[in-house]
């Protein structure tokens, strides 16, 4: 498997910093679907290891079509009400792809796609 494109360190600072944004509607409406906000993503991203990580993806679409990004793709089970990863099976698994962009003067965490794992 590829290595990934971002440190995942990198990433979850920016998260932990809420230098983050859900970059297109899909993740904009899964998110408010799922009833996720702040507490959430920053939990479930704090949470990833390395062993959630799995693969690259190439030139993703973001801010609604007008750039790409290449992201990396991690899944993982989180148990939404204690906010942390778990390997409790009646927990739902989480698939999230991520990407560093600048955004203004700083660099932000995108976060592209976030869905439950057995969603397209």
């Amino acid at each position: 498997m590829p290595q990934p494109r971002y440190l995942l360190d990198d990433l979850q600072t920016l998260a932990a910093q809420g230098r983050y944004l859900l970059a297109n509607r899909r993740a904009e409406r899964n998110a408010l679907s799922l009833d996720w906000g702040d507490a959430q993503f920053k939990a479930f991203i704090a949470g990833l290891r390395s062993s959630h990580y799995k693969g690259m993806r190439r030139a993703l679409s973001i801010y609604d079509g007008r750039a790409t990004i290449d992201a990396d793709k991690y899944c993982a089970r989180f148990d939404e009400e204690n906010l942390r990863m778990t390997p409790d099976r009646r927990c739902c698994e989480f698939f999230v792809e991520l990407a560093i962009r600048q955004h203004g003067s700083e660099d932000a965490l995108l976060i592209i796609s976030f869905h439950l794992s057995s969603q397209p």
